[in-house]
């Protein structure tokens, strides 16, 4: 039926029929039904180069387009501080940098006439080259992506833009109370661990060409790569071409370290650092004790962060330190946790110079107040649906489907992790948020870092506790 006609249908209906007939004839949206909903994403091809690197296809012949990707599982963190501001630049200069064949501006001409994206990056624990390209040019697209990785030129005048680039970032590292802010969170959480390093201009001595192809070696070679397909090609053509550019890759020279232990510092501790500024910036954590697994720990600690302050205005630390109270715009948790490691659980908030104490004792005290008022059975349901329902976002398209596939495989977890996810997110129980709360939140245990002008403070921040003043200079140190 026509819209419009539907409408006048119903606009008639209301003038001929008394109110309590056209109640009487309305469909009470309870009694609908509806097939149970499930979501089943395609699962990629696995194959094998001749070096055995892995490679995980997903065909998608709707656009002509294809996505590639090179996953190492080794990243800056894996090197000594010599080499750290190596394996930083490598993540910029592999690409800006052109190949052994082609100088910088001509690999970038090459790229602009076949419209093609080509991306590196190094991140703390892995590192990845990324191609987009038509579907049309994908022989070509493909050279260039595995001379990037192969035969890197890291040209000298591309290197120097880069450590210029990073010293005026450096420069510029306290103009902000959050640049700060994050720095000295970093540095008390690690400690001198290799994933709190941060760049500084010592790591940009020494920058040569000769050094940053030996650290890209160490990185992108066979027994750290994965690599994920998606797009307008046939798989067994795309794996034959993959195997002629990159199945004669040298061997990994020897496996680097893995990462240490780490060890977070336990609270209560208060750590200020001075910056004139109208806003103070707050950070607040200490030991997560959670690991990704199957376990109903951790699903009930992604519940439990989503219902305390992960999940923005539907939270208890949104409703209470900004809707209720009018300190902070911003405001929430975080829970981190990987599989082989506990992270960070911590709270973090910009609010008014003159509520600084006043928001920070709020947020220790919502988190307090878990403990004693455990989620009710609403906020137990609103969290487990948004988290299950948000989740199959991650495979909106195919490129993230693989994507998903190559970080369970670098962590270790099981390929049909997702469903796992699904099912333990889904058995989540009231008296396990509860268990979880009492074990694991350290309320009086926090370390505090605090970022402001403490002359305006609504009050001494040692009203807190013993105060420790951090300045700008040692946090560089």
């Amino acid at each position: 039926m026509n819209a419009r006609f539907a409408a006048l249908g119903l606009a008639i209906a209301a003038v001929l029929l008394p109110p309590a007939e056209l109640h009487a004839q309305a469909r009470p949206f309870e009694r609908l039904k509806y097939p149970p909903l499930e979501f089943n994403p395609p699962t990629p091809e696995e194959r094998t180069l001749s070096n055995g690197i892995a490679v995980f296809l997903l065909e998608d012949h709707t656009l002509p387009l294809v996505n590639v990707i090179a996953v190492s599982k080794r990243g800056t963190a894996h090197f000594d501080p010599a080499r750290y501001g190596a394996a930083e630049a490598v993540g910029v200069t592999m690409r800006t940098g052109g190949t052994e064949a082609l100088t910088p501006d001509s690999l970038d001409r090459e790229l602009e006439f076949l419209a093609a994206f080509l991306g590196t990056g190094t991140g703390d624990e892995a590192s990845s080259a990324s191609l987009n390209v038509l579907a049309r040019h994908l022989g070509r697209g493909l050279e260039l992506w595995a001379d990037v990785i192969r035969q890197p030129r890291h040209d000298p005048s591309r290197i120097e833009v880069y450590r210029r680039q990073q010293m005026e970032s450096w420069r510029r590292r306290n103009d902000t109370p959050g640049s700060i802010r994050a720095r000295a969170f970093r540095k008390v959480m690690y400690g001198d661990h290799p994933l709190g390093r941060m760049l500084k201009p010592e790591h940009l001595e020494g920058l040569t060409p000769e050094v940053l192809r030996a650290v890209q070696a160490e990185i992108f070679c066979p027994e750290n790569l994965l690599i994920g397909a998606t797009g307008d090609f046939e798989s067994g053509e795309l794996v034959a071409e993959l195997d002629r550019l990159l199945g004669d890759m040298p061997r990994c020279r020897g496996p680097l370290p893995e990462l240490p232990p780490v060890e977070f510092p336990w609270g209560p501790a208060v750590i200020h650092l001075y910056k004139d500024v109208n806003q103070t910036n707050i950070q607040m954590g200490a030991p997560g004790g959670i690991l990704v697994r199957e376990d109903p720990d951790y699903f009930a600690a992604e519940v439990l962060d989503f219902v305390l302050g992960g999940s923005g205005f539907t939270s208890r630390m949104v409703k209470r330190v900004r809707s209720d109270a009018g300190y902070a715009y911003s405001v929430g948790t975080f829970w981190g946790a990987d599989v082989d490691r506990q992270g960070i659980f911590g709270a973090a908030a910009e609010t008014k110079v003159e509520s600084t104490v006043a928001a920070i004792r709020l947020m220790q005290e919502v988190i307090r107040d878990i403990l004693q008022n455990p989620p009710t059975p609403d906020e137990l349901r609103t969290a487990k649906d948004f988290v299950v329902n948000s989740f199959v976002f991650r495979f909106e398209f195919p490129f993230q489907i693989v994507a998903q596939q190559l970080n369970y495989r670098i962590d270790g977890l099981p390929p049909d992790w997702f469903a796992r996810y699904l099912r333990g997110i889904q058995g989540v129980a009231r008296d396990d948020l509860i268990r979880v709360a009492q074990t694991y939140l350290k309320p009086d245990a926090l370390t505090v870092i605090v970022v402001g002008d403490s002359a305006r403070f609504d009050q001494p921040l040692h009203a807190l506790g013993p105060v420790k003043t951090l300045s700008l200079e040692e946090l560089d140190r």
